[in-house]
């Protein structure tokens, strides 16, 4: 009899085979069913939904009764059935802190844009409100998975359904938050670039119509992970040796090139040109600012040298004069102030931007280097989980990086944007009505008392 082969040692093709006798051998409880419709019954989790059940029941009696190969039973059973480490543990709960920080914030930024009037009406924060959707729904539907793991020593013990339906929602959501985040930084830049020409280039409709394609094109590269582009005729998407991969080296090479390189150098791009034309502009209204401020006091010097007594004995025009140069002064300073403020407002407002979009880099990038690397060259980094559980790298960069971007989005717009921070105040004073009322009577109270007293003081 041959000896029972270690999961480590198999090769990609006898591990699929072993993955799923498995999952037949739990569903059957590791014993001997006579019943074939039963069988098969017990063990549909463990085969694609469009196998028939004769299919089934072919590979479960080849896996189980003909197969010359002798699977560990043991073996089978410690990867999804051992007791959590402590390291796991330690996953389970910053996975859990991870889901409650990522769905409440989003949510709040959700509502801060829909209930405030000021943020819902202006273009960039329906792009805003369309990328706090995509990880809103990475909280809702992959960190819980991920939370699943840490229970199994980051093992994938779920079904070929869930591994697919992981690897499908994770490519979504990516795709669909990279692209969200370069249609704002292209925004932004035609908003500083063609400003007057802004309002007709982008109108709410077209907006809207951008948002509906990106996710039209996030979900095509989401459903694309799960065709094989080769001849090879395996599927796409495995568990393989307790981890839910994605066997698609095409498909990979893609995404890492036209999904995540090539956005990431425009959006570098723009935003570098955008740093430099507000540098520019604010350079011009400086220097124009100065120009006027030194020619009107040129025109004040020379009234100020005028014949003395002739300004005494007309006062009146002296003070007409004055005014008018004032009011001149007066209306360029404030054409040229609102200028300067409509240029400080796009440029803060991409600096937000900017601060979330070298975020999402930072978060996403190990784990795309990674996973186009590992398939051009497996032994690169000694990536193959041990016995005792996964790779820490793998860990960082691959499990908890990539939430990082969709968790700390919100707390960049709480940070850097003043309009951000009052709606957030406004919807928590809403939804904790009484706590903060009583901290505002408690504010209130004291500051009445503290006029009342100085009123006193006066008085006496």
């Amino acid at each position: 009899m041959a000896a029972p082969p270690d999961i480590l040692q198999l090769s990609k093709s006898q591990v699929h085979l072993f993955e799923k006798f498995c999952c037949i051998y739990e569903a059957l409880n590791g014993q001997k069913i006579e019943s074939q419709i039963q069988t098969v019954q017990l063990t549909t989790n463990c085969f694609k939904s469009n196998f028939t059940p004769m299919v089934r029941w072919n590979q479960i009696f080849y896996l189980m009764y003909k197969s010359n190969m002798t699977y560990n039973e043991d073996k089978c059973m410690s990867m999804c059935r051992e007791e959590a480490n402590t390291i796991s543990y330690f996953y389970h709960v910053a996975y859990i802190l991870m889901f409650i920080l990522t769905v409440s914030s989003n949510l709040l930024v959700i509502f801060a844009i829909l209930k405030t009037t000021k943020l819902r009406s202006t273009i960039a924060n329906l792009f805003i409100l369309s990328l706090a959707f995509s990880d809103l729904f990475v909280g809702l539907f992959i960190i819980p998975i991920k939370i699943k793991k840490s229970l199994n020593n980051m093992h994938f013990c779920l079904n070929d359904e869930w591994c697919r339906f992981y690897i499908t929602t994770d490519n979504v959501f990516f795709s669909i938050s990279i692209t969200n985040l370069l249609v704002i930084a292209i925004d932004r830049y035609i908003a500083l670039h063609y400003t007057y020409a802004y309002p007709r280039i982008l109108t709410r409709t077209r907006a809207k119509i951008v948002i509906a394609a990106l996710w039209f094109y996030g979900i095509i590269w989401g459903f694309l992970a799960n065709i094989p582009w080769d001849d090879s005729g395996n599927d796409a998407i495995t568990i393989n040796r307790g981890s839910c991969v994605l066997e698609n080296s095409y498909y990979i090479y893609s995404v890492f090139v036209l999904v995540f390189s090539i956005p990431v150098i425009v959006m570098g791009v723009i935003y570098i040109r955008i740093f430099l034309i507000a540098r520019h502009h604010a350079n011009d209204i400086v220097n124009s600012t100065s120009l006027s401020h030194n020619n009107n006091s040129k025109q004040n010097g020379d009234t100020h040298h005028g014949d003395i007594s002739l300004i005494k004995e007309k006062k009146p025009k002296r003070r007409s004069i004055l005014k008018g140069i004032r009011s001149s002064f007066t209306s360029g300073f404030t054409r040229r102030h609102d200028s300067a403020q409509y240029y400080k407002m796009i440029f803060k407002a991409s600096k937000t931007v900017a601060t979330v979009y070298g975020t999402f880099v930072v978060s996403w990038a190990p784990v795309c280097i990674i996973s186009a690397t590992l398939h051009a060259c497996v032994e690169c980094f000694g990536a193959e989980p041990t016995e005792s559980g996964h790779k820490w790298y793998t860990v960082v960069f691959v499990n908890f990086l990539p939430i990082l971007a969709s968790m700390a989005n919100p707390f960049i717009y709480a940070i850097l944007s003043k309009q951000y921070r009052r709606a957030f105040k406004k919807i928590l004073l809403g939804v904790y009505p009484k706590s903060f009322r009583w901290m505002r009577e408690q504010s209130n109270s004291s500051s009445k008392a503290s006029k009342k007293s100085y009123a006193e003081s006066v008085l006496l």
